[in-house]
């Protein structure tokens, strides 16, 4: 059986429509095979080669630059350089299918948390967010035939639901297939009704909430949220640390006092921080959800308004939120870059990104540890 396997995605949208309206979604897949490492790589670099010349939507003029420098030159104060530098080993990895960029040791993280736009490069990856357009790919250092490789590009519209989208993705078939079989074993959750908070449009009414049961042991059991149930800053004070943050005290005084009754909060017990509400962590994040369709969470219509900013805002995505981990991002993006504002949170398509600056808001799904009793009805 082939070793290798290149799986291809291209996405769609209607352009022209209102955002709120129905779109004609058009998605493009296929699935490609190979024995050889390196038959494989050529494959895949061809592969981006021809998806982003022949999709219109992808920034890449005449062969140029992707338009990095164009638009964020004049706002990076000295970094055009590193800009320059940065754009060059796209374009590079894009159109050269034997191209191998010796290493990005001399571009620096240009987000200074003023404006919605980050470039980072090192050895491994490459990092390009303007806002609303994200470009994420690591095929400029393809050597390793164990590693995956991806190229995956993202569009979105002012409020936040996904226009446009290119991914591909070089495999190790024989991983991907060990992996899916311990996966298909966390795919039915028990679920169970424990609580109210507010998840009407209106954000007036309070309603039943429905958790996912991650994890049973000694007569106790860890719930997560369905949903994506609000939307909020971690820290207002640009800070990442979750014994100090300011969502922690959100989620055990106005989200607990909101939620839960008296009897309810009895039910509730202590987390390791010490707190009965609480964010999942890195580590936890990768122990419970193995599946990234079953990572994928949608937004309450109280959550999906506050993160689109309209009244009546919809989403062509079965599953769109955004939603915070507690776990800071110690080391930064890389050298140099301040390690004291960056957490780990989970996208709309279920991976998982250490990019997200503590002031900003971000979605949240509530944790605790209930006690198993008749009080709970797992379902």
């Amino acid at each position: 059986m082939a070793k290798y396997v290149l799986l291809t995605e291209v996405k769609r949208e209607a352009n022209d429509v209102e955002w709120w309206m129905d779109q004609t979604n058009t998605t493009e897949e296929t699935v490609q095979f190979f024995n050889s490492f390196e038959e494989a790589k050529t494959a895949m670099r061809k592969t981006v080669k021809r998806v982003v010349k022949n999709c219109d939507f992808f920034p890449l003029k005449n062969g140029g630059y992707v338009p990095i420098e164009q638009h964020m030159e004049s706002y990076l104060d000295g970094d055009g350089e590193n800009i320059r530098s940065l754009g060059k080993v796209i374009c590079n990895a894009i159109n050269k299918t034997d191209y191998f960029c010796e290493g990005l040791e001399d571009i620096k993280d240009t987000d200074n948390g003023d404006r919605y736009y980050a470039i980072v490069g090192n050895e491994s990856d490459i990092l390009v967010d303007y806002y609303g357009i994200a470009l994420k790919m690591n095929i400029h250092n393809m050597t390793d035939a164990v590693k995956s490789y991806y190229f995956d590009y993202s569009e979105f519209d002012d409020y936040g639901v996904l226009i446009n989208a290119i991914s591909i993705r070089l495999l190790n078939n024989a991983k991907k297939r060990k992996q899916k079989n311990v996966t298909e074993k966390k795919k039915n959750y028990d679920t169970v009704t424990f609580g109210h908070y507010i998840q009407d449009n209106d954000g007036q009414e309070l309603s039943p909430l429905s958790w996912r049961v991650l994890d049973k042991k000694d007569g106790m059991a860890l719930l997560v949220t369905e949903k994506v149930i609000d939307y909020i800053q971690f820290s207002a004070k640009k800070n990442n640390n979750w014994e100090k943050s300011d969502i922690l005290k959100w989620l055990n005084k106005d989200f607990a006092d909101c939620a839960f009754s008296n009897q309810e909060k009895n039910l509730i017990q202590k987390s390791v921080s010490g707190k009965k509400v609480f964010l999942l962590s890195l580590d936890e994040y990768h122990k419970y959800f193995l599946n990234l369709q079953d990572t994928r969470a949608n937004y309450t219509d109280h959550a999906r308004n506050k993160a689109y900013g309209h009244p009546n805002a919809k989403t062509r995505e079965p599953y769109d939120a955004f939603w915070w981990l507690r776990t800071a991002n110690e080391e930064g993006w890389r050298a140099g870059a301040d390690s004291s504002v960056y957490l780990y949170h989970v996208c709309s398509d279920g991976t998982v990104n250490p990019f997200k600056r503590a002031e900003w808001s971000n979605g949240v799904r509530p944790a605790i540890w209930v006690n198993l009793n008749d009080a709970i009805t797992l379902k």
